[in-house]
């Protein structure tokens, strides 16, 4: 009830002017405190605080982004690491007045947000940090009038940043059977494929945060061979065979995220995690030469050719790492290099014999099945724009 009525006689606007009041004081003192200057500022600078054991957020610290330090040790690195003076502002136009709790002291106590941004010279390099922070103002309250304000702590604002991702992904794929890459009858060049998408990521702090998102891929793989093996007596006398295979995917992607910031507009941003896809579409094509009569003959092979001896699913893990840089504060470009692992074979499980296999995968690389299976495996580039929706802009 108590807490009611002080409520209720509050005037926000004189809250609003006072606070403002008492920061502006704090960005003149904080600029003042010289160790070659007025050194006494020192001492009016703390008495804006209850005492100067009060907690503020480091902002001058370089080592560690959430250091908390008594004001005491605040105004102390002020003098000693900043002998030409620090530069304080304040966005105050911009400041927000949040609700207003009891003091155990029995003082009102009201958290101001501002955006605050501090300048100077740190041994010989220009320093400048900008963070939004909690100034929490205490103050009494006397037949309706603010009185004694004071700052009873500085905490920062601890944000978390959401992005959408637009991606383009060019990479090169290719199909990976031991028993072909072994067999110098086959040859399994790297193909170029692609993938593109829309992704969302979530920073749980600074450094760490997920991702996830939806892509279509295109998974391209080519097998050539010199010839076919003749079987049982049976030649089908054709050379220089290629088989080609485009998988189409819907893929749910879903990875870790680490991001280092070495400088402003600038990102250092590494990926790893899984996906599954689904197979929505294909098209095979083959062609060969006959080796009698040096035609070239496309379509040449067309039974060992069922889709539904290739797998739906897809499943796999995933590694990239690059930059990211700013075009706005929202708004930034990059681009990553990664690698993707196929875990599921593409062949389903067939009972078929080992020779029968073994030829019929000189047709189609998917019956090639004695003992090593198929895996779609890739090297990739991603390109892609990145749109900040919510948390810390980039400058």
């Amino acid at each position: 009830p108590l807490l009611s009525f002080a409520q209720n006689q509050l005037n926000t606007v004189e809250l609003e002017n006072s606070a403002r009041s008492l920061l502006e004081k704090y960005i003149y003192l904080a600029g003042e405190i010289r160790p070659d200057g007025r050194i006494d500022l020192a001492r009016p600078f703390i008495q804006l605080f209850q005492n100067p054991r009060i907690m503020v957020f480091n902002d001058l610290n370089t080592r560690s982004e959430l250091e908390m330090v008594s004001i005491r040790d605040y105004s102390r690195e002020i003098k000693n690491s900043f002998p030409e003076g620090l530069l304080t502002r304040m966005d105050l136009d911009n400041m927000k007045i949040g609700s207003i709790p009891d003091d155990l002291e029995n003082r009102m106590v009201v958290e101001v947000r501002v955006k605050k941004t501090v300048e100077g010279i740190l041994r010989g390099q220009i320093y400048q940090q900008t963070s939004k922070v909690i100034f929490m103002i205490g103050f009494d309250l006397e037949d309706g009038q603010i009185r004694n304000l004071l700052i009873h702590g500085i905490k920062p604002v601890v944000e978390h940043d959401h992005d959408i991702i637009f991606s383009l992904s060019p990479a090169f794929s290719r199909i990976s059977n031991q028993n072909l890459l072994d067999d110098t009858r086959f040859d399994l060049p790297w193909e170029i494929s692609w993938r593109a998408g829309l992704s969302y990521q979530y920073m749980i702090n600074s450094s760490w945060g997920i991702g996830a998102g939806l892509e279509l891929s295109l998974n391209k793989h080519q097998l050539n061979l010199d010839k076919f093996d003749p079987l049982a007596g049976h030649d089908p006398h054709l050379e220089d065979i290629e088989w080609s295979g485009k998988l189409y995917y819907l893929e749910l992607p879903l990875y870790g995220i680490y991001q280092y910031k070495p400088m402003q507009k600038l990102l250092l941003e590494a990926h790893l995690g899984g996906f599954i896809g689904y197979r929505i579409f294909e098209k095979i094509e083959t062609s060969a030469t006959n080796s009698h009569s040096g035609q070239r003959l496309y379509g040449v092979i067309s039974d060992p050719f069922r889709y539904e001896i290739i797998s739906g699913i897809d499943l796999g893990l995933t590694a990239e790492a690059g930059v990211r840089f700013a075009l706005t504060p929202g708004i930034s470009i990059f681009a990553y290099a990664g690698y993707r692992y196929g875990l599921v074979p593409l062949e389903k499980d067939l009972d078929i014999s080992t020779p029968y296999g073994i030829y019929q995968g000189q047709f189609n690389p998917m019956f090639y099945k004695s003992s090593s299976s198929s895996f779609s495996r890739a090297f990739q580039a991603k390109f892609g724009l990145t749109y900040r929706i919510f948390g810390d802009k980039l400058f």
